[in-house]
C-alpha cells in the first residue's frame, strides 16, 4: 500500500481495512520445505516402534497387572463404581 498509494498501515489497520472492504484476512498454510525420504523413514519406523511398545506395555497392564492387585481393588470400591470383572481370559476375547 505504502509502495504503490503512499499510504501506510500497521498489520492490525491493514486487517480492519480487509475486513471492512469484504476481504479476508488469512494467515498462510506452513507447508515443508524439501523433504528427505531417509529422515521420513526413520522417524516412521521410530514412531511405529515406540508406540507399538507403548500399547504393549498398556496390554500388559491390564492382563498381567490388574489381575495382581484385583484383591486390592475391589476393597476400595463403593457404591458409586460399579464392580468390573478382570479375567484374562475375557479380556483377551
Amino acid at each position: 500500500m505504502h509502495e504503490q498509494y503512499g499510504i501506510k498501515y500497521s498489520r492490525s489497520g491493514m486487517t480492519d481495512w480487509l475486513i471492512q472492504h469484504g476481504f479476508a484476512y488469512k494467515r498462510p498454510k506452513k507447508i515443508p520445505g524439501k523433504l528427505d525420504p531417509e529422515k521420513q523413514r526413520i522417524f516412521i519406523e521410530q514412531y511405529y516402534e515406540t508406540s507399538v511398545t507403548f500399547f504393549q506395555a498398556i496390554r500388559g497392564f491390564f492382563l498381567e497387572e490388574i489381575p495382581k492387585i484385583t484383591d486390592i481393588l475391589k476393597c476400595r470400591i463403593n457404591d458409586k463404581f460399579q464392580v468390573v470383572d478382570l479375567n484374562p481370559i475375557k479380556l483377551a476375547v
